[in-house]
Formats: structure tokens, sequence, C-alpha cells
């Protein structure tokens, strides 16, 4: 039984972890993000109504795996 668990226990730090289908493959590089922008207008603010609303910059993300 000990040497079960054993094996259980070391046999998969004795892997190396590929697949030997993706030992040839050339790595990728995917490229992603975000933009995000907010429109606001608060009919309760004097200067907004007049200017008609404000435009903002929320959120600028680049991902890439």
């Amino acid at each position: 039984m000990k040497i079960i668990c054993c094996l259980l226990f070391f046999f998969p730090l004795m892997t190396n972890g590929q697949d030997s289908t993706k030992i040839n493959e050339k790595p990728t590089l995917h490229i992603g993000g975000a933009l995000r922008f907010n429109y606001n207008n608060s009919s309760w603010k004097k200067e907004q109504v007049k200017r008609g609303g404000d435009f903002g910059f929320d959120m600028f993300r680049i991902n890439a795996i």
C-alpha cells in the first residue's frame, strides 16, 4: 500500500507535462484588450445641461496571452 501511495504522489512530478504533439508547434501570441468611455448627463447641474453632458475616458487595458 505504501508503494502505491508513493507512486501516485511522485509519478506526476516525474513527468515533464509536455504532449508529444505540442513539441513541434510554434508559440503563439494573442493580443486583446478593452477601451471604455462614459457619457454622463446630470440634469440637476446647470453647467452640464449647457454642455449637453460629459463624455469621459473610463478604462484602457491590453491583454497578451
